[in-house]
């Protein structure tokens, strides 16, 4: 039977295809036998995925878009022991509609991986809240009027609405 601990190491801990390897530390059963080490074996070093982290949606107010804003400093989750970096890229966040609503999910792109290493999940799992934008009506005035024993009062003009989105119509 093979004898001896075998080890086994890629020239390079690099992301590559087919790289090689190089083994060694398999003995001779007995002083009758001498031994080659496996040669010709190859491998693969694939990218380990990161993820995107520290980041959180931030509320807004309807503003007829789906562009989001996000709060918090992102940072990889997953590096390799030892390892730092700063995370590259230039994020876009975006709301699926432009309406209002609760909880609504923010969808993230725009992030990179540090370096071939690494692939990149962009970040997941970040809401945020739509509210009504408030407008106002002007352009109307009330008549004075004589005593008559009721609440009621009479309008005057043309109303507007004031602060409405431009794309928006709405009467």
């Amino acid at each position: 039977s093979v004898t001896g601990t075998a080890s086994a190491n890629f020239a390079s801990a690099t992301v590559g295809t087919n790289k090689v390897i190089t083994v060694s530390g398999y003995t001779a059963p007995t002083s009758n036998y001498s031994i080659s080490q496996p040669t010709g074996l190859t491998a693969n070093i694939t990218a380990k995925s990161l993820t995107i982290s520290g980041l959180t949606g931030v509320d807004k107010v309807y503003d007829g878009l789906t562009t989001a804003t996000l709060s918090g400093t992102p940072s990889y989750t997953g590096l390799v022991s030892g390892e730092s970096y700063s995370v590259t890229g230039t994020a876009s966040a975006n709301f699926a509609t432009a309406t209002v609503g609760t909880n609504k999910v923010i969808s993230v792109s725009g992030y990179s991986a540090p370096n071939s290493n690494y692939s990149i999940s962009q970040p997941t799992g970040l809401v945020a809240n739509i509210t009504s934008k408030s407008i106002a009506i002007s352009g109307i005035s009330i008549n004075n009027k004589e005593y008559d024993g009721n609440t009621v009062a009479t309008i005057n003009g043309n109303p507007t609405l004031n602060g409405v989105i431009a794309q928006d119509v709405v009467t």
